[in-house]
């Protein structure tokens, strides 16, 4: 039928596009899909669409390039629960974004977590919200990983963890220190002793 068939030619051009792009940014390719739940067909529309990343000077410049930026909206004192998107950037890459990170937030805890967050805090188009400020999230990794050169990972540390970490090296360094120098001491000493109980018997009590 009709929509077998345009689905079957869909995954065609899908196919051409991720050969396409992994023949032309094979690095950048294997960036994004090490991100949970990117696969084949995102990595490959979401390259295509940005092109270099040096052409970004930070994640907020590829941000407004994707629409994924929003408009102010309040009035004094109060300020509304929801505002629009801009949406003057490339379209294409922002469905890319927001097509992804609708299967990120599946496969990735933080990322769940955040839509999640970002869900219960309105009561009016809840759904839109959540993952539109999830695209903008993902825009962040994206950049990050892309302009880093690195792969994703998701055993980050936060600040109070990695304040033990440091303290408790620290500790061992200044703790090591102490016992060479306590060591040498001791050391010195003995050596000490010993050639002056030598040189004692031997000029005083021959």
């Amino acid at each position: 039928n009709t929509i077998k068939a345009l689905e079957d030619n869909l995954k065609v051009i899908d196919k051409a596009i991720e050969k396409n792009v992994k023949g032309l940014c094979d690095n950048e390719f294997t960036i994004l899909k090490s991100i949970p739940g990117i696969g084949d067909v995102y990595a490959a529309g979401i390259i295509s669409e940005i092109g270099s990343i040096e052409f970004f000077k930070d994640n907020n410049a590829l941000a407004k390039y994707a629409g994924l930026t929003w408009r102010k909206t309040q009035s004094g004192y109060f300020e509304a629960e929801t505002t629009r998107m801009t949406k003057t950037g490339n379209k294409y890459l922002r469905y890319y974004l927001i097509e992804a990170v609708s299967s990120v937030k599946k496969h990735s805890k933080e990322f769940n977590e955040f839509y999640t967050r970002k869900y219960n805090e309105v009561s009016r188009g809840a759904h839109k919200r959540a993952l539109a400020l999830s695209a903008r999230k993902l825009v962040r990794l994206v950049f990050g990983l892309l302009h880093h050169n690195q792969l994703y990972s998701a055993n980050k540390l936060d600040n109070k963890t990695m304040q033990i970490i440091l303290l408790n090296y620290l500790h061992f360094i200044l703790t090591l220190i102490i016992f060479c120098i306590n060591f040498e001491i001791r050391f010195w000493m003995t050596t000490y002793w010993t050639h002056f109980r030598s040189f004692c018997s031997n000029n005083y009590m021959s």
